[in-house]
């Protein structure tokens, strides 16, 4: 079989031809600015807008959070700051008062060095006197 070309021409714009009407039957003529589309593309569109409305509520909730987690991890890392300043100074009080009380002790050891040096010499160089029968020193 041998087909002419008009008769190839006719066959292809009567298929052509088919398919438009078919399409035309199943999506009506659409206003500009609208498309047709299945029911399944619909449905899915449906979930689709459904599914974007949540995720942006639970991206608000999330962000709210951020800020409310930024805000707390602001106010204890003041606190810590404080706290460190505070025991720095703490710190410092103590250094002085030890180094107060170390001065302290070793004057006062070297007074008692000294006063027991005193009665020491005064006990090996003073010469015994004698009231009565008793001797002092």
């Amino acid at each position: 079989m041998h087909f002419s070309t008009g008769k190839l021409f006719a066959a292809l714009g009567f298929g052509v031809l088919l398919f438009v009407s078919s399409a035309a039957a199943q999506c009506p003529v659409m206003p500009a600015g609208f498309l047709c589309i299945t029911q399944e593309a619909g449905d899915r569109a449906a979930a689709n807008s459904r599914e974007l409305a949540a995720t942006k509520e639970k991206v608000g909730v999330l962000e709210a959070a951020l800020v409310e987690k930024d805000k707390n991890t602001a106010e204890i890392r003041a606190a810590a700051e404080k706290n460190v300043a505070d025991l720095k100074d703490a710190m410092h009080r103590t250094e002085l008062e030890l180094a107060t009380k170390t001065g302290q002790l070793i004057g006062s050891e070297a007074s008692n060095t000294r006063c027991l040096a005193t009665v020491d010499v005064l006990l090996k160089y003073a010469r015994p006197k004698k009231i009565g029968l008793i001797n002092l020193f």
